[in-house]
């Protein structure tokens, strides 16, 4: 009988603390809401140099944090190093090697969307209680771009857990 109550009790201990959405904890009680398809993945060499890739600049420091892959788009998450959001929309207002589809910004955060290597890529980045997250998304697809890469779905995706 004390199997059974043991095994009841477990069940509804693990019933209780099962979320359904996927989250990706982060720091400082935030969150990164995953999507229907989207996966963690290690961060390699090759990854890491991708991102480097696209989005280093000499003025900012923001190491690759994590990455999420889908079949469809990718999801880097850098946490900027030694910097503000100021500084990154600034660096971002100098950049001219692309073609800027929006690019949004205030004290807080800044949203930048554009084309460039036959890639639609978003940046977007935000100012938390004690650091910054940003998160920057590739495709190849105009209609994924147009259609999961908005400054309002993007913005949602960023979540705070209250203690």
């Amino acid at each position: 009988m004390m199997k059974i109550i043991a095994f009841i009790s477990l069940a509804l201990l693990l019933s209780c603390s099962h979320k359904d959405s996927k989250e990706l904890y982060l720091f400082n009680n935030a969150s990164y809401q995953m999507q229907e398809g989207e996966f963690i993945s290690t961060v390699r060499p090759k990854i890491n140099d991708l991102y480097k890739s696209y989005f280093n600049n000499q003025y900012l420091q923001v190491p690759l944090f994590k990455y999420i892959h889908h079949s469809r788009y990718n999801v880097f998450i850098g946490i900027p190093y030694n910097t503000s959001i100021g500084n990154m929309i600034n660096a971002k207002k100098l950049s001219s090697d692309c073609q800027d589809l929006v690019f949004e910004f205030d004290s807080h955060s800044f949203f930048k969307k554009y084309y460039k290597n036959r890639l639609y890529i978003c940046e977007y980045a935000t100012s938390l209680d004690k650091g910054t997250i940003y998160l920057a998304l590739t495709t190849g697809k105009k209609e994924i771009s147009d259609s999961l890469f908005s400054k309002q779905k993007i913005s949602k995706r960023i979540q705070f857990t209250r203690n």
